[in-house]
């Protein structure tokens, strides 16, 4: 597949950033370097970004970040921390990396919730992508744009905990049963740089189809 600068695609060489577990993949160098700073750019200044309150615990703030939620029908919506997010259209950009999504990971991706971390005091508390329109068995897959963040993970028995490095133009898929045993989050970070991340997803219906 061919990127929409023209350029080749590398070829997927995933490895396992967690011995031993294969539902976490990462590729380090999913997208050429050219491909994934155009992409930066671009949804730094097209994304409609927000910054929303969220409740945790009962207690009601502002995410230390900002956010969008796209999705290929804007009859789509996401629910979680007390929030219900409504789709935005599907952008271009977005769309293509969709479909290289499912050439390279067989998901049909239809929505995707981006997050941008502005500096290092941005950040995301541990969790599991677990919520009821995601199915029980869900895949995440996450492009990294910009500053290298470390992605913390913590196996909800066990207790094991490890940090992932995220590079500029990564892929990682989190793929089942993943969010049922691990959590994971973005940690404050000193002299982080602006970082893009986008989490693609599979919102389905009641009883298992994709909306």
């Amino acid at each position: 597949m061919k990127d929409s600068l023209d350029g080749e695609h590398e070829p997927v060489v995933w490895r396992c950033p967690i011995p031993g577990v294969s539902a976490v993949l990462l590729c380090e160098n999913w997208l050429v370097p050219e491909r994934a700073w155009h992409l930066l750019f671009w949804l730094r200044y097209h994304v409609d970004w927000q910054q929303l309150p969220v409740r945790v615990f009962g207690r009601r703030y502002w995410q230390p970040r900002l956010c969008a939620f796209v999705g290929r029908s804007e009859t789509l919506s996401y629910q979680y921390s007390g929030l219900t997010l409504q789709a935005q259209p599907w952008p271009m950009p977005i769309a293509q990396l969709a479909e290289q999504l499912y050439a390279d990971c067989a998901i049909s991706f239809n929505a995707c919730l981006l997050n941008l971390y502005r500096h290092g005091e941005d950040r995301m508390g541990m969790h599991s992508d677990n919520e009821p329109e995601l199915g029980s068995a869900p895949h995440i897959a996450i492009v990294s744009l910009g500053g290298d963040r470390f992605l913390k993970m913590k196996h909800r028995r066990s207790g094991q905990s490890v940090r992932i490095s995220l590079p500029h133009g990564s892929l990682l898929w989190m793929r089942p049963p993943c969010q049922r045993d691990w959590q994971h989050g973005i940690g404050r970070q000193a002299r982080a740089k602006p970082r893009i991340s986008l989490t693609f997803r599979t919102i389905i219906d009641e009883i298992g189809d994709e909306r």
